[in-house]
């Protein structure tokens, strides 16, 4: 019989692992060939989450050849690993402040992801999106785990506030607005969502306007500039009162010079009376300087009523005086009056007399003038009748015998009316 040597087995140390390590495969036994066993062990392949925290005993066990076997074992130790935890931050805005990362558990670990750096997470740089972040921990035996949490950073909403053209100083107030409501505006001039351009003055102002999301709380803002431009210092003089029959005036009377003139009675620059009609108006003139900023300014011209010229004249026979009887209305006091008949002209009699220097029609011009210096006047016609001539025949008689008397007179301008006879007896008759 044959005694044959055992194989010398031999095993070396293994290192301390840590709980949550992976499985690896088992070394350092000799002559290689053997097997592993042990707790946790499992084909060569030892499970540090299987054994578990503790010391676990590894035995090698090698056969050689000649089927003579011998076995050797390590220990090997699981050290626990720390219980990590890390809770999610509150979401930020993408322009909000760097957050210093602390709610990882237990105090002492190390921060990493998107935007981190020495523990801080910058959400400008991460960018807006749901980041996650790592939080991992290592204790006094080197064991580490981690923990990782999301974090949300949310955009800020997109405002733009409209534009606003250039206002005049004394432009009416402006509804402001922008691309979402229920924001707030502010700036010189701002009410509400109204600008006052007289409130905010002659200048370049900043108009702001300012948002902020309900859900997200994110707030952002937008901002234009509104010109203010002084105003046009614009004056009307006076002016006088007119007469109704007044011929159409141009007014000049405004400045700067340039402007336009607007009233009842104005068309242009031109001013009818007649058109406007009697009464007190107001008179406007309206001035834009080159940056089309416009202002006014007011007077009013009084038009005056016109007496109504009117007269009578008695009918004239040649060698009577006419007597014109003045039958002339005014509002106003008539003050003077002016006569004209032919060549002849007098004045300031209201009842006058004329006797004509022949018989004829002529026209008379009667012109009357009130308190307030308004004419009026009318031309009349005026006859002057020829006389007629008076001529008579009668019969040659004998004493004893009626004489006969023949009417021969001759006509002027009228027909014949009557006759009159007168005797030397001193009778009369009006027999024809």
């Amino acid at each position: 019989m044959t005694v044959n040597a055992i194989p010398i087995v031999t095993l070396l140390p293994f290192t301390p692992v840590c709980l949550n390590s992976s499985s690896f495969k088992l070394s350092g036994g000799k002559p290689v060939g053997g097997t592993y066993s042990g707790n946790g062990v499992s084909s060569n392949q030892f499970s540090p989450t299987t054994a578990g925290v503790g010391t676990h005993i590894i035995v090698y066990s090698y056969t050689d050849s000649k089927g003579c076997s011998d076995t050797a074992q390590k220990p090997i130790k699981v050290l626990p690993t720390p219980s990590v935890t890390f809770s999610a931050p509150a979401d930020l805005c993408v322009n909000a402040a760097n957050l210093t990362l602390n709610s990882g558990s237990p105090a002492g670990g190390v921060y990493s992801g998107p935007g981190v750096s020495a523990g801080v997470f910058n959400p400008s740089i991460a960018g807006t999106g749901t980041h996650w972040l790592k939080y991992k921990y290592s204790n006094s035996n080197g064991c580490s785990d981690s923990a990782k949490a999301q974090i949300k950073v949310n955009p800020l909403p997109v405002v733009v506030i409209t534009s606003i053209p250039n206002q005049c100083l004394n432009s009416s107030s402006i509804s402001l607005q922008a691309n979402i409501s229920s924001g707030i505006y502010s700036g010189p001039g701002v009410a509400g969502s109204m600008f006052n351009p007289s409130a905010a003055g002659v200048g370049i102002h900043s108009i702001v306007y300012s948002f902020t999301n309900g859900i997200t709380g994110c707030a952002s803002s937008d901002t234009t500039t509104v010109r203010v431009d002084t105003v046009p210092t614009v004056s009307l003089s006076s002016l006088d009162s007119i007469c109704l029959n007044s011929p159409t005036i141009t007014f000049s009377n405004g400045s700067p010079t340039g402007g336009v003139y607007a009233g009842t009675g104005v068309s242009a620059s031109n001013f009818s009376p007649l058109t406007a009609g009697v009464g007190v108006h107001q008179i406007k003139y309206i001035f834009s300087d080159v940056r089309k900023c416009t202002d006014s300014a007011n007077t009013t011209i009084e038009v005056l009523p016109i007496p109504q010229a009117n007269f009578t004249s008695t009918k004239s026979c040649f060698g009577d005086s006419t007597l014109f009887t003045d039958l002339s209305i005014s509002v106003n006091q008539i003050l003077s009056w002016s006569w004209k008949i032919g060549n002849t002209s007098f004045s300031a009699i209201q009842k006058p007399s004329f006797l004509f220097s022949l018989p004829g029609t002529y026209s008379v011009n009667f012109e009357v003038q009130d308190s307030k210096g308004c004419k009026d006047d009318t031309v009349q016609t005026v006859l002057v009748d020829t006389l007629p001539i008076a001529a008579f025949s009668l019969n040659d008689n004998c004493l004893g015998d009626s004489t006969l008397f023949t009417n021969n007179s001759q006509q002027g301008s009228n027909a014949f009316t009557g006759w009159k006879w007168k005797f030397g007896d001193g009778d009369s008759s009006s027999l024809q």
